[in-house]
């Protein structure tokens, strides 16, 4: 997560920095996300879906007042970030993660708890890496 964040940032210069919350468990404003996901599979319960552009009509009819935006992604949109970040030397607890603040410098404070006053930081590492694209062979080098 950390390295996508980065390249993404590294790839639009007009982002210098994303920051993280994490809700505490039961504490979320998750209601609006469970209310569409429950409309969405209550459509798919009259609506048979047999290929990609039924699903996408399904989807940008699920809610009348607001509906979704849908986009179809393509081959070249989806990035293998897993073979990358093994290579990568982050030592960030992410399971305990609550705030996360990653910089344009290839920085990445965080807190593993609210109460905690200061962030600790990690510098990420990304000259080197590769990132290949969904097909496996093409590649492009991150500087």
């Amino acid at each position: 997560m950390s390295f996508a964040l980065l390249d993404f940032m590294k790839n639009h210069p007009g982002v210098e920095c994303i920051e993280h919350k994490y809700c505490e468990p039961g504490h979320s404003t998750i209601q609006e996300v469970d209310n569409l996901d429950s409309q969405t599979e209550n459509r798919m319960k009259v609506q048979e879906v047999y290929s990609p552009l039924t699903l996408m009509r399904l989807l940008k009819n699920v809610n009348q007042r607001q509906p979704l935006v849908v986009i179809q992604m393509k081959a070249c949109d989806f990035i293998d970030y897993q073979t990358v970040a093994k290579s990568l030397q982050c030592p960030m607890p992410y399971s305990k993660l609550k705030h996360v603040v990653h910089s344009i410098l290839a920085s990445v404070q965080y807190k593993a708890s609210f109460q905690q006053d200061n962030f600790e930081t990690v510098t990420v590492q990304l000259h080197g890496n590769r990132r290949a694209a969904a097909d496996g062979n093409e590649q492009q080098e991150i500087d």
